[in-house]
């Protein structure tokens, strides 16, 4: 997705609930990642067993679904063969079903 593609009018509260969700499922997996505050909303760094970088979810008034409440990944979890392409519109328990299909 190229910059100019983002709908920066957004200036409502961002809303993190799914992020909150996906953050409880990764913890009771026992899966490690690391939160951070990130251009007004959150990202979700998720490592494998190796310790090395798997995917990241987002929400921030950039993301795709922000608006609704949802989240954006990319990485592994992305529905296509290039990892670098961001896919939206995901709530965390179809993340969290992606993750577990893996397994």
């Amino acid at each position: 997705m190229n910059a100019e593609n983002y709908d920066d009018s957004y200036k409502g509260k961002i809303n993190l609930h799914e992020l909150d969700v996906l953050e409880k499922g990764l913890s009771e997996r026992g899966i490690k990642f690391e939160r951070y505050s990130f251009l007004g909303g959150d990202q979700i760094y998720v490592f494998d067993d190796k310790g090395e970088y798997f995917f990241d979810a987002i929400c921030n008034r950039y993301s795709l679904g922000h608006h609704k409440g949802l989240l954006e990944i990319m990485g592994s979890l992305v529905k296509n063969e290039d990892a670098r392409e961001v896919e939206g519109y995901l709530s965390a328990e179809e993340i969290l079903r992606r993750i577990d299909g893996q397994k």
